[in-house]
């Protein structure tokens, strides 16, 4: 039982973010589209009954407040960073996001823009589920609304936008709307839809590597041709996922899944035509997300018993398990940016810790930073992060400390 709460609570902060709330207990669904009005009180309601119920159980993932205005300016970088990060790294710009907060995500960047999802408002009063930053100004300059929002990522020059809806969770008594099959395409500048396709499942979680555009479904991988969405080739998993990611080389697609009897399940397979390389289980829950590395992939592994997590690493087409980091707060996640691990508890209660991402050694530790799952992406040059001070959500770019990198 405290393993279903816990997930109830991270799957509301991950559909209020794509404003889409998926209530297990009552069966109810409130989703936006697109130009539809704003959430119904009813709604509200529901996401404030999911509020208490997590906190009964414990957990610290957050949970969305009303949307907020979106600045239309960078925030003044003249507030102090806090004490405990200055081990850590420095902030060289900011840009918030308000009191009450949208509980961003950051899903993708390229060379000029961040792309993030959640629960926004425009500077003309419009709902917003997806906004372009220009990384140089640190300013919002695009805005869109795509309907029901599963999985975002980006890459081969387009954002990719997953529509399918999970099921519902077993203890529902009504009948659980038809899953959207779309996968849509949009594109990174003005954020607008520019072509659709209808695949044979709904897609519920997407990525992007080495070119090659992979979406899951409830139980199948498929690689999807990015001009015509041409289903190019088809793994069958045997198992449902809950995170995707690509290796940082583009090489190897990464999958993990759960079992009925809470074990994990991580395959990875060639990203350009899915041939299975390794395939591991093991007896920890886990949701992701993955952190890949030159040599492999970082996975949390949650003991609910124990309520703890570790960070471990498996290494090579045969997934061995590596090097570990123990005895982390429970909703502790890794990130890989550069030559570092980052270990973020996304409740934002536990301390950040940055590591070698070979070995998993700590190389500092330093105040809690983490808003929701997707608070951390970097490229070759910078890295960005979320962070919640209070209830103001907060998007920062930072430079690693040498003590970090």
């Amino acid at each position: 039982m405290e393993r279903e709460r816990r997930l109830a609570g991270m799957r509301v902060a991950t559909f209020v973010a794509g404003l889409a709330l998926v209530v297990s207990s009552g069966c109810a669904v409130s989703r936006v589209g697109s130009g539809s009005p704003s959430p119904s009180p009813s709604g509200l309601s529901a996401v404030s009954q999911l509020r208490s119920a997590a906190s009964a159980a414990g957990s610290s993932s957050p949970v969305s407040a009303p949307a907020k205005q979106l600045p239309p300016t960078q925030s003044p970088p003249t507030s102090p960073d806090p004490s405990g990060w200055t081990a850590l790294f420095t902030v060289s710009g900011r840009l918030s996001f308000g009191m009450g907060g949208p509980n961003p995500e950051l899903v993708g960047m390229d060379a000029a823009s961040l792309f993030l999802t959640g629960a926004f408002t425009d500077s003309a009063g419009q709902r917003a589920t997806l906004v372009r930053v220009d990384r140089a100004s640190m300013r919002t300059v695009a805005t869109a609304d795509p309907p029901d929002l599963t999985a975002v990522a980006y890459g081969v020059g387009a954002l990719w936008w997953a529509t399918g809806h999970p099921n519902i969770e077993a203890g529902c008594n009504c009948t659980p709307p038809p899953p959207s099959r779309l996968l849509l395409k949009l594109d990174p500048v003005n954020l607008a839809v520019i072509q659709r396709f209808q695949l044979p499942a709904a897609p519920t979680l997407v990525t992007v590597a080495g070119g090659n555009v992979w979406v899951a479904t409830a139980n199948t991988l498929m690689r999807v041709d990015p001009h015509d969405g041409r289903v190019l080739n088809t793994v069958e998993l045997g198992f449902q996922p809950v995170s995707v990611a690509g290796s940082p080389d583009g090489t190897r697609i990464y999958v993990l899944g759960d079992t009925v009897s809470d074990d994990f399940v991580l395959l990875d397979a060639d990203a350009a035509t899915g041939t299975t390389l390794g395939r591991v289980q093991g007896p920890f829950a886990t949701y992701g997300p993955l952190a890949g590395t030159a040599t492999g992939v970082w996975v949390p592994q949650t003991d609910l018993a124990r309520q703890s997590t570790r960070m471990q690493l498996f290494t090579g087409p045969e997934l061995r398990p590596s090097a570990s980091v123990d005895g982390l707060v429970n909703d502790a996640v890794p990130y890989v940016a550069g030559n570092t691990l980052w270990v973020i508890d996304f409740g934002g209660i536990g301390p950040t810790m940055c590591a070698d991402p070979a070995t998993g050694a700590v190389r500092a530790s330093g105040a809690s930073v983490g808003v929701s799952i997707g608070t951390m992406l970097s490229d070759a040059t910078t890295t960005y992060l979320l962070n919640d001070v209070g209830v103001n959500d907060t998007l920062l770019r930072i430079a690693v400390t040498h003590s970090c990198d």
